[in-house]
């Protein structure tokens, strides 16, 4: 890929927001109830297995320690974020991290970390890019790999079709064991 486009990454957001006549306030305003909306949904969503995995003994026998770290990670990373959005912002003024943490990131994928990009970032910002990274360190070592192994067959796949059991089969065939 061309040097130039990669050093052009970070101010893509800018490119685009303006393109489309979307002013700074307009982002900020987005951002700002758009992403914190989508945290709570998101973590709505981590709720869910998580409460699986609690309340149902085979599930919760068949969970790693690395799943449980990983949803504590998960689950910092995206609080973090909020916080740090909902803590450094005001519906009418908000710190702009497309300045920042945006061309900071940018370095990171060009392999050229800029960290005086970082110095006068809010803590909770840093704290969040911190955990950040070490959620995508974890990704194969969790069950978030699956990410990268999109199922598109189960869309297209036959209905399946199920009969529950008569006691006498349940008898034969004992408890069962786990997933």
């Amino acid at each position: 890929m061309n040097v130039l486009l990669w050093g052009a990454l970070p101010y893509v957001a800018f490119a685009w927001t303006d393109a489309i006549g979307v002013t700074a306030h307009t982002y900020h305003l987005s951002s700002l109830y758009g992403g914190t909306l989508a945290g709570a949904v998101a973590l709505t969503g981590i709720a869910l297995p998580v409460h699986r995995r609690r309340t149902r003994a085979p599930v919760f026998r068949a969970t790693a320690a690395g799943d449980k770290v990983m949803y504590l990670v998960l689950v910092a990373a995206i609080v973090l974020g909020m916080w740090a959005k909902v803590a450094y912002s005001t519906p009418t003024a908000g710190y702009e991290y497309r300045d920042t943490i945006a061309p900071w990131a940018g370095s990171l994928f060009r392999l050229g970390p800029d960290v005086a990009l970082m110095s006068g970032v809010p803590v909770l910002y840093q704290i969040h890019a911190v955990v950040g990274m070490i959620l995508i360190a974890l990704v194969p070592y969790t069950r978030l790999i699956h990410m990268f192994a999109a199922p598109v067959r189960y869309l297209f796949r036959p209905y399946t079709v199920y009969r529950s059991p008569d006691e006498r089969q349940l008898a034969r065939r004992g408890a069962w064991r786990g997933w």
